[in-house]
């Protein structure tokens, strides 16, 4: 746009714009990242947590559209192939559909052979809120289940308060950084030297997640 000749106010006009999509699909995933996993903690049928998961992203569904797994899908529900999943590239590349799916063997996994397990996922996810929510997993105990929690355990929605707690740090990365190069957009617009321009970038504040528009909890 700065080569086009874009005037400098419709230029950022435009970027600002842009964000509010990227922030709602940015969320979005993360939304269902959340859900995904908190529904395989608590033991929910993985036909219960595909049906929730494609509400997330689907206007016009039937519920047994929702819950048909195919046979393909269940024969693939192993850790390794969820691992596979997750080292071909960045996770948030994944279609919803494929997210869905990933999810769906998880709760699989989770029923068959303890949710406990997929915390072995966490090195190969290339995702900050993902690695850390898995991670997690190996240390959630389920007080309705265990009588004793166990060294260094924590309750399900002790899970759910720290995985959101990273969510909200992850919108006002997102945000952040995105601020920073319109700003720094601006200032090379405007003709400014280097120095003036990283000190533009540089003063940039952080905004909390509750005060950015599209990115709040």
């Amino acid at each position: 746009m700065i080569i086009d000749g874009t005037e400098p106010h419709l230029q950022r006009d435009i970027l600002e714009t842009r964000m509010l999509p990227l922030l709602q699909r940015h969320r979005l995933y993360m939304a269902l990242l959340v859900e995904a996993l908190f529904s395989v903690i608590s033991g929910d049928n993985p036909r219960i947590v595909a049906y929730k998961l494609e509400v997330f992203y689907k206007e016009s569904m039937t519920t047994a559209e929702a819950m048909d797994l195919s046979p393909a899908l269940i024969a693939t529900a192993q850790i390794e192939h969820l691992r596979a999943v997750l080292q071909r590239g960045p996770w948030r590349e994944l279609s919803h559909d494929e997210m869905r799916d990933f999810f769906v063997r998880a709760a699989i996994v989770g029923r068959r052979e303890g949710f406990h397990g997929l915390a072995v996922l966490a090195e190969a996810a290339q995702d900050r809120l993902l690695s850390l929510a898995l991670r997690l997993l190996g240390a959630v105990y389920r007080p309705d289940i265990e009588a004793r929690p166990p060294s260094g355990g924590i309750t399900p929605d002790a899970w759910l308060e720290r995985v959101e707690t990273e969510m909200g740090l992850i919108i006002e990365d997102t945000y952040h950084r995105y601020q920073m190069m319109v700003e720094g957009l601006a200032a090379l617009h405007q003709g400014k030297a280097a120095d003036d321009v990283e000190a533009v970038i540089r003063g940039v504040a952080r905004k909390p997640v509750n005060e950015i528009r599209g990115g709040r909890m």
